[in-house]
Order: C-alpha cells, then structure tokens, then sequence
C-alpha cells in the first residue's frame, strides 16, 4: 500500500467491519435456523440458508475485484507471452518465495507467528461458544447471544481502535488487545456460578479485542513488507504467507478444541439424541473454552512483544 502507517490502518479498518457483518449474520443467524431440537431437517435448511448466502457475496466480491481493475488500453500492443519480462521476473517457486520472506524479514517473521496463535485462538472461542452455552450455561440457545456478544463489538470499537492507535501505535495496542483477551477468557471460567451477567460481559471483553485483534495484525503486514527495501514487488508471496497462516488457524482451533473433549471423555450425540456428559467432559468443555484460549493469547503476547517494527514509525522525527 503507498499510504502511510496511520492510513493503512485506516483502510484495514474498512475490511474489519465488514468481516465482522459477514461473522455475525453467519454465527447468529445459524444457531437461530438450527434450532433447539437438534433437527435434522432444520441443519439441512440452515446449511442451504447459508450457502445461498456464501454463493451470493462471493459473487458480490469478485465483481467487487472485477471493477477495480483497471480499463484495457485499446491502443496499446498485446505484450508477447513467448518472452520474458525482466522486470517480472519470477522468484523462484511459491515454496521457495514463502521461505524467503520468513527468513529475510524478521518482523514480518514475528507477526506471522503471532497472528498463527491469535487466529487459532479466535476460531477456537467460536468453535467452542455453542458447548458452552449449552453444558456449561445450560442454555443452548445462548449461543447466539454470546456469538452476537462476540462478534458485535467490532462494529463499533474498531473506529475507536484506529483513533487509539494514532495516539499510542499499533504494537501497543495489539499488547492491549492480547492481555484484555487472556482476562476475559479467564474470566468466563465462572461458569453459571456467577449467573449470565458474567458470561456476557466477559464475551464482550473478547468481543472489543476481537477487532483489534484483526485490524492491527492485518495493517501492519505493509508495515513490514515497506521496511525491507526492494520488497514491494513480492508482496504476492508475503499475501500468500499470510493467508495460509490464516487459514492454518481457522483450521487449528476447531481441532484443538475438539481433542480437549476427545481428552475430557466428550460424548458426541445424534440429532435428537440426549447424553449425559462426565464429569471430565464437563470439566473439559469448561477449560477448554477457557483456561486453553487464554494459554494461547498469553504465548501470542509473548511473541508480539519481540516486534520492534512500530518503533520505527511512531518515533517523532
């Protein structure tokens, strides 16, 4: 991006609502479509309701894409394909590319592995919301108030984030992010002992971390692409680095959590079907919900904390 540090925050910030509309229709509308009753029919209906969303905004986004590229030049010639263009010279394969930007940048090294932790971390909480809510709360349709109390907050606090951060940079931030996050994950280890108030406002607490934890890792990506000289033309493979973290995480804390149940003794049950869950397995849900996010966010502020990038930019001049 050839906009300065604030503005690309700014831009990022554009990209977080609307991650976040997309996160709350998807996370609350589909508890509401599946029900109570553990219906089959009524997953095959939510799963139908949500695809014909899925195939609706992907098509809204490659036109998207499609309009900002820009017009052909009618006048110009067809560049001929059969030979190379030294300035678009390849770097060698994807593999090698990805292996590069690692070793040769060290705060974009450090930011990967942090957001590797913190994405796992976010889908583990919202793998783990609906066991919550309903083993742990006892109220399985809860799960669209903690999911709404999750994901909500971002739509009005990231404006906040962002004018925060021209003030005290976006390492600090993102420290903030990551410490609030641990307590408020601890903090839902009360359970039903504390009634719903405290659930739902230890969501929120995730929920206002949630979106800094998104836009300030996401905006300093260009942070660390524009400190090494010469790099701008491999911004493809740090973009490609970045999505497979991603989505490595995405990956990771649904799995994560499910072998805390696996480990807990959790039985798994039919559509319809009502089992009686251990003490193990309760114990697992609860911690692993809990206790296992706020490990994880601990480590990805541990490694957060090794980023001197920022320094670079929020120090006058």
């Amino acid at each position: 991006m050839a906009i300065g540090y604030h503005g690309r925050t700014r831009v990022l910030s554009f990209r977080m609502v609307v991650l976040t509309v997309g996160i709350l229709v998807g996370g609350a509308l589909a508890p509401l479509l599946a029900g109570e009753g553990d219906s089959v029919g009524r997953y095959v209906a939510m799963a139908a309701v949500l695809g014909v969303f899925t195939v609706v905004f992907q098509y809204v986004g490659i036109g998207g894409v499609r309009d900002l590229l820009p017009a052909p030049d009618l006048d110009r010639p067809a560049p001929d394909l059969d030979r190379p263009d030294p300035e678009r010279a390849p770097h060698g394969p994807a593999l090698a590319q990805a292996r590069d930007v690692l070793r040769g940048n060290r705060p974009f090294r450090v930011l990967v592995s942090c957001y590797l932790l913190v994405s796992t971390t976010t889908h583990l909480v919202l793998a783990g919301l609906p066991y919550y809510a309903r083993h742990e709360l006892d109220r399985p349709g809860f799960t669209t108030v903690l999911m709404a109390a999750f994901v909500a907050p971002a739509l009005l606090t990231t404006p906040l984030w962002f004018r925060l951060s021209r003030s005290w940079g976006k390492q600090r931030c993102l420290l903030l992010c990551q410490g609030l996050f641990v307590a408020g994950a601890l903090g839902l280890a009360t359970g039903r002992a504390a009634g719903l108030v405290v659930p739902v406002l230890c969501t929120l607490v995730l929920g206002v971390c949630f979106a800094g934890l998104q836009l300030f890792p996401f905006s300093m990506v260009p942070d660390t692409v524009r400190a090494v000289g010469g790099e701008t033309e491999r911004t493809g493979a740090y973009t490609g680095v970045w999505t497979a973290t991603e989505a490595t995480g995405a990956a990771a804390g649904p799995y994560l959590y499910s072998a805390a149940l696996a480990f807990g003794g959790y039985a798994a049950a039919r559509a319809g079907e009502e089992v009686t869950q251990s003490g193990g397995a309760h114990t697992a849900i609860l911690l692993g919900f809990t206790l296992l996010p706020a490990l994880l966010m601990a480590a990805a502020l541990a490694v957060q904390s090794r980023y001197r990038l920022d320094a670079r930019f929020t120090t006058p001049r």
